[in-house]
């Protein structure tokens, strides 16, 4: 399957996709401790955010992609955006009263996330060059 019969299939469920990642980030990131205990005993927290937010960016990066139509896409104001969301979400937690609390090394894990979605679309965009009309 090359990149564009992909992207056909793909389409119409990227902002669905990128609306439930989103509402999945909130949720598991804002919400008082004592309503998510059993994800951090599923899965590593330091691996949940990197999961997260490289989810999160790749889902954006893909959508700004393929249904927006954004060849020009700065990867890197990508990258900014994600860590910037992942800092923001941070903040957050360190201001609610839910007991939850902000950390730099959260904000470095979710850049670790960030970065590699942004190398995933990196790799993406060039495999897709050759199958773009011209």
């Amino acid at each position: 399957m090359n990149p564009i019969s992909f992207e056909r299939l793909i389409k119409p469920l990227l902002p669905f996709l990128f609306g439930l990642w989103m509402i999945i980030v909130l949720y598991l990131t804002i919400a008082p401790p004592t309503m998510i205990k059993t994800a951090s005993t599923i899965i590593n927290p330091g691996l949940g955010h990197v999961i997260l937010f490289g989810g999160w960016t790749l889902l954006l990066g893909f959508t700004l992609l393929i249904n927006l139509e954004r060849k020009d896409l700065s990867l890197f104001v990508l990258w900014i955006s994600g860590i910037l969301f992942g800092a923001c979400i941070e903040l957050m937690q360190y201001l609610m009263p839910f007991g939850r609390s902000g950390s730099f090394v959260d904000i470095g894990l979710n850049t670790i996330g960030c970065t590699i979605a942004v190398y995933i679309l990196a790799g993406y965009r060039k495999l897709r060059e050759p199958y773009l009309p011209q």
